[in-house]
């Protein structure tokens, strides 16, 4: 079963009560599965039926900065692989500042290990300043490759 906040412990668990697909879980008794995990679980249930339970949050505009930020659904471990995703990251990026009709002028990037992978903190943070100010995709994913170095992969 591959739901998001699912994972292989709560798997198991789940199974062990008959649920075994994500159609299971959606007809499961969700104060049952509240009761027998936790709080957090029963939103999982509703929002499988339909019912939705954590509103999606709009994007942030901070006066002068714009955050972009997102998760990997999957380790990244070498360096190709980040590379493709600053690049992807820095167009859309590009295109919310577009949207926005702002202008960067630093570029920051930022990257972190699970919070639950003890074995390993891994927390670089890197910013350079820009040319100028420009929203432009090409000079943005070129400033991610300048970046690259300075974010060391283990």
């Amino acid at each position: 079963m591959e739901i998001w906040g699912i994972g292989p412990r709560l798997t198991k668990h789940l199974r062990g009560l008959g649920i075994w697909t994500a159609k299971d879980l959606r007809d499961a008794d969700s104060v049952r599965i509240r009761d027998k995990f936790s709080i957090v679980q029963m939103p999982t249930v509703l929002e499988l039926r339909g019912i939705p339970c954590i509103p999606l949050e709009e994007e942030r505009v901070v006066k002068d900065q714009l955050i972009f930020s997102r998760s990997f659904a999957e380790p990244i471990t070498d360096r190709g692989g980040m590379e493709q995703v600053l690049g992807i990251y820095a167009q859309q990026g590009s295109a919310r500042l577009d949207r926005h009709k702002k202008h960067a002028r630093v570029l920051s990037a930022w990257a972190m290990t699970s919070y639950y992978n003890q074995n390993q903190t891994h927390q670089p943070a890197v910013t350079i300043k820009l040319p100028g100010p420009t929203s432009d995709p090409v000079v943005l994913t070129k400033a991610t490759k300048a970046l690259l170095p300075q974010i060391e992969l283990s």
